[in-house]
């Protein structure tokens, strides 16, 4: 076991290393670049590109993400050797800045798969959508503590009244909890689900606020937008349950966002 990927032996460690530096390599050959020239123009120091060959691990996530630039390609292509090579030649496509997964790719030391679920509004309620019938994605998260397996998903943001702290394109990492008022934990951000007895289910992601004089429970924007100010109290009817379905944990703020 290598890290906290189960998957990852010895031997496709050090595969999957030779792969990636080797994709580093071939887009220094294809951009006509030294690798200290493009070590110093991500930021690091010049030895770094050469360092990677010679040491035994694989490149960290945000080391690609920095070189993806400088290399015309994309941190996926880098990462895994999957999509857009060179983005100076991908024209009308749209390129994804994002580290994603598929089924099948082997995923680096200290990483944990995340199937993103779709998309979460942080404005007004709404039904959340999803990228059904589409290939399923995985947002790769540092995994800095030990989640049991299909703990976590991850949404991406839609709507201004988080861009505090998630700009809209923002992915949110969230555990799946189920937590009833009395449980949950001031000052976190939940994804919050509203459903009603035609079976509609919407939902939002706010921060929870407490009120201590009553025990009232708020939903808190954090937004510049003068239109997602008014926090809005949590009340319970017959015709209309409240769930708090995850709990934020993480976010990957994408270039795009």
């Amino acid at each position: 076991m290598i890290g906290n990927n189960p998957d990852m032996t010895d031997e496709t460690a050090r595969q999957h290393k030779e792969e990636v530096t080797a994709r580093i390599n071939a887009r220094l050959a294809a951009c006509r670049i030294k690798a200290a020239k493009a070590s110093k123009d991500a930021g690091f120091s010049a030895g770094l590109i050469r360092d990677l060959e010679r040491k035994g691990a694989t490149p960290k996530l945000e080391t690609l993400a920095q070189l993806a630039p400088v290399l015309r390609t994309t941190p996926e292509w880098l990462a895994f050797g999957r999509g857009v090579e060179d983005i100076d030649n991908a024209p009308g496509r749209e390129i994804s800045p994002g580290i994603f997964a598929l089924d099948g790719d082997t995923i680096p030391p200290d990483y944990t798969r995340v199937p993103v679920q779709g998309t979460l509004q942080a404005g007004v309620w709404r039904e959340e959508d999803d990228w059904t019938g589409e290939e399923a994605r995985f947002a790769l998260f540092p995994a800095r503590r030990r989640y049991a397996p299909g703990a976590l998903y991850a949404a991406e943001i839609r709507g201004s009244s988080m861009n505090k702290v998630f700009p809209a394109g923002t992915l949110v990492i969230l555990q799946h909890r189920l937590d009833r008022e009395k449980d949950l934990i001031p000052g976190q951000r939940y994804h919050v689900e509203r459903s009603k007895p035609d079976g509609t289910r919407e939902h939002t992601l706010k921060t929870v606020y407490r009120e201590p004089r009553d025990g009232s429970i708020w939903l808190v924007p954090e937004s510049t937008d003068p239109a997602h100010q008014d926090w809005i109290q949590i009340r319970t009817s017959q015709d209309l349950w409240i769930n708090y379905v995850g709990m934020v944990v993480g976010a990957i703020l994408l270039d795009n966002a």
